[in-house]
């Protein structure tokens, strides 16, 4: 079989690889790298076909301009691997490489004796863009089939065209047609590349497949996590509403209820309508709506009219002269209104909780905690305290909805405030930095 007719039989199937690329992007089209690679198989393509067509058309044609498209080509995938990569792409700087590549070409087309220099040039420019594809693709410490696949493609490719670069390197006198040259690195480099182009083709639908199933995972696993979500928001509410509607259906039903009682239903009314504004808060942190109001106010204030709440009784605040703030006192309303019900709910009884607000110099910034002392059998993970419906091993013993510290985490990450818990022996406290822009 002369060279000819490889050359003829491969330019087939590079044109049906380019055209297989072509439909995946045409079906994915959502994946950028996809259309790097259509457009790159394409080019290969039309090269192999140009190449072929050698001795027909004009030799400015099936030499220079089919040696700039194979450049390109291989530029177009190196461009798509990096996209499929992640990687910060400079698709204009390799276009122009490819445009340089094949520049000389349009000089030496016709030279008589040029085939040498032509081959030099392709199999150097070539190579060295195959190494440059093989080592994205092997940069990543876990690798897929389909990524070992189309690396081991372009290392053949690459190996092929060195091979055939050092070849011509030390050879003199070439027939000036290399269709007809004997040397056998002409024809590895059409059939190697025929199947090499074929092999990471391949490669890279097995890699757009890989993508779509680690997207049908995600979409499956959200759906797993909505669920979850669901079932544990309808258990905390059955949990939380059992005892308040209990009250209120004892109530209803006595003839001649006492003030005790009307009491203890004002109550349990109280205690839902905080478990409804907890579900509202928490639905918006979800939903990530951000709706702050900033403007100037004095923390002091802020602080004195919550603590005046009977429930907080046993609150021992330390505050500064003036506390000017720059923020939103609607939300920071609901993040400190949260932290106090937390430390009033599992302090220890009849042991004082302290709220500290004091100046952090060196921040020049406001720092507000809050302490409480807890029993030696009470037990969290700090880790996970912040969490969606986290409650600590012996928190069934008090009502709560497992909302009010993630409400917490989730308006402070709003307002720019630095949240963290610390848990010494006995005793935790809730530290919220305001943002030095904040203080005025």
């Amino acid at each position: 079989m002369d060279l000819k007719t490889v050359v003829v039989m491969f330019s087939l199937i590079n044109f049906t690889t380019g055209f297989l690329l072509v439909v995946l992007y045409l079906t994915f089209p959502r994946f950028l790298e996809t259309k790097f690679w259509a457009l790159g198989g394409l080019c290969f393509g039309i090269s192999s076909a140009l190449i072929s067509l050698r001795g027909v058309i004009p030799d400015v044609v099936s030499i220079a301009f089919a040696n700039t498209l194979i450049f390109l080509s291989t530029v177009l995938h190196v461009i798509g691997i990096k996209i499929y990569r992640s990687q910060k792409t400079r698709a204009l700087e390799f276009l122009v490489f490819a445009l340089l590549c094949g520049l000389p070409f349009f000089f030496i087309y016709d030279l008589e004796g040029g085939l040498r220099y032509r081959i030099l040039i392709s199999s150097f420019g070539i190579g060295v863009l195959s190494y440059v594809s093989f080592y994205l693709l092997i940069s990543k410490n876990k690798k897929n089939f389909a990524e070992k696949l189309s690396s081991a493609a372009f290392l053949i490719l690459g190996l092929t065209h060195s091979y055939r670069f050092f070849v011509f390197s030390g050879v003199h006198t070439p027939v000036d047609d290399f269709m007809t040259n004997p040397i056998v690195s002409n024809f590895l480099v059409f059939v190697v590349g025929g199947v090499c182009n074929i092999i990471f083709s391949a490669g890279y639908i097995l890699l757009v497949s890989g993508k779509i199933q680690l997207e049908l995972d995600g979409k499956n696993q959200s759906l797993l996590d909505e669920v979850e979500d669901k079932r544990r928001f309808l258990s905390m509410l059955t949990h939380e509403l059992k005892t308040p509607l209990s009250v209120f259906k004892a109530v209803i039903s006595s003839k001649n209820p006492s003030e005790k009682s009307i009491t203890a239903m004002n109550d349990s009314v109280d205690e839902m309508d905080e478990i409804i504004q907890s579900c509202e808060w928490s639905a918006e942190i979800d939903r990530e709506e951000k709706n702050n109001n900033f403007e100037k106010f004095d923390l002091n204030e802020l602080l004195d009219e919550l603590l005046e709440n009977k429930k907080f009784s046993k609150f021992k605040f330390t505050g500064l002269p003036k506390a000017d703030l720059e923020s939103d006192p609607r939300l920071l309303r609901v993040i400190l209104s949260n932290l106090f019900e937390n430390a009033s709910k599992y302090a220890t009884p009849n042991e004082p909780i302290e709220v500290c607000l004091e100046s952090k110099k060196s921040e020049k910034s406001l720092f507000l905690s809050v302490t409480n002392s807890i029993s030696g059998n009470s037990k969290f993970n700090p880790e996970l305290i912040f969490e969606k419906y986290y409650r600590g091993p012996d928190a069934h013993r008090i009502s709560g909805s497992g909302l009010g510290l993630y409400i917490v985490k989730g308006l402070s990450e709003q307002l720019n405030l630095k949240l963290d818990v610390v848990l010494e022996e006995n005793q935790v406290t809730f530290g919220l930095l305001f943002p030095s822009e904040a203080s005025v």
